[in-house]
């Protein structure tokens, strides 16, 4: 039975596909193999040479990296105000100090190696042999790259800072500065100190009397903290400040602030009196049961027994409105109809007692 055409096109095109798969994958086995065997030499290699740099000094000893040096070295991770040259120099200042070797420096720079940092000696450092080879390396790929926009913005952005010492601040600023993108000399590097400083007096003290280079103003700013403003006396220049030949920012002159009013202390609240509380409570409680009393007993009077004629009968029937008690300024009376009496206290009666209506 004969094959469809299209079933016969159909497989030829599978046979085809699969071998151009198998083609593809022995292509990539084959570079995997050179690359592994690349990776192989090179290990040869090393090893070649750390076995001929033995052999070379077989009296000396490998000294031992100590973890109390590794951990004197400042982390690195790549940020943009980080320095790989004074990462390196630091590493190179301990393993002078150590007796460490080109191998020995790599490891423990790599051992102090965060971030982007790490990630670089992981995918690229690794490959450099030799310290003087990583080094260079290292240092071209994180030396900041900054345009001069950039580098002004942070140049104004760095202040001296609440509580920081002048030196401190010296010392911070001086590392942007060192990453300028313009040639910049030291008495630039002066004026953009004084620029950044907090206190009006130093910034008038400097002024007045610039120093010529940065050690200069270090020790200007370290006595004026030190000894203070009004102990130095600092003789005007000749001929006026000098004026920088880049134009720094003019420094206007603040009066020094004065003096705060001081206002009287408020004396705190006196304690409240408690017996004069007391005393108080007591009288208003003799008062309350005083008036219950009197209520009583005039409830009393209006209730009780006797004739019912005259006055008498009238307040049960006025006086008291069924009994309850009224209060004596409200009581109205029958005899002259006045309101504040009632019949037998009316002063328009001549007799002593109730006459009865």
């Amino acid at each position: 039975m004969a094959l469809p055409q299209d079933l016969i096109d159909a497989l030829r095109n599978l046979a085809t596909a699969m071998a151009e798969n198998r083609t593809a994958a022995q292509t990539q086995s084959t570079a995997l193999l050179n690359a592994l065997d690349q990776q192989r030499l090179q290990s040869v290699d090393l090893v070649q040479q750390l076995a001929d740099n033995a052999a070379a000094a077989p009296a000396a000893a490998v000294a031992r990296v100590t973890a109390a040096a590794v951990d004197s070295i400042p982390c690195f991770e790549g940020k943009l105000m980080d320095f790989p040259q004074d990462f390196i120099d630091f590493v190179d200042r301990v393993a002078v100090a150590e007796g460490w070797t080109d191998a020995q420096r790599i490891q423990v720079a790599a051992r102090r190696l965060l971030k982007t940092a790490l990630d670089w000696h992981i995918h690229i450092g690794h490959a450099h042999a030799t310290w003087n080879d990583w080094s260079l390396a290292f240092t071209a790929n994180f030396s900041p790259r900054l345009n001069v926009s950039e580098w002004l913005h942070l140049v104004e952005d760095r202040r001296q800072k609440p509580g920081e010492s002048g030196i401190e601040y010296a010392l911070d600023k001086h590392k942007v500065l060192r990453v300028a993108p313009i040639p910049i000399n030291e008495e630039k590097m002066v004026a953009f100190f004084i620029d950044g400083l907090a206190s009006w007096q130093h910034v008038a003290a400097m002024t007045a009397n610039r120093p010529a280079n940065v050690p200069q103003f270090i020790q200007r700013i370290r006595e004026l903290e030190t000894l203070g403003v009004a102990s130095r006396v600092v003789p005007p220049p000749a001929h006026g400040p000098m004026a920088p030949p880049w134009a720094p920012p003019v420094v206007p002159t603040v009066a020094p602030p004065a003096a705060p009013t001081r206002t009287p202390p408020v004396a705190p609240p006196s304690a409240p009196d408690l017996n004069a509380t007391l005393a108080t409570f007591g009288n208003q409680l003799v008062n309350q049961l005083t008036a219950q009393l009197n209520k009583k007993t005039i409830g009393s009077r209006g209730t009780g027994g006797g004739g019912g004629g005259g006055d008498r009968g009238r307040r049960s029937g006025g006086d008291h409105g069924g009994g309850g008690w009224v209060d004596p300024s409200k009581r109205k009376c029958y005899s002259c109809d006045a309101i504040g009496h009632i019949a037998r206290h009316c002063p328009t009666k001549s007799g002593k007692g109730p006459t009865g209506s």
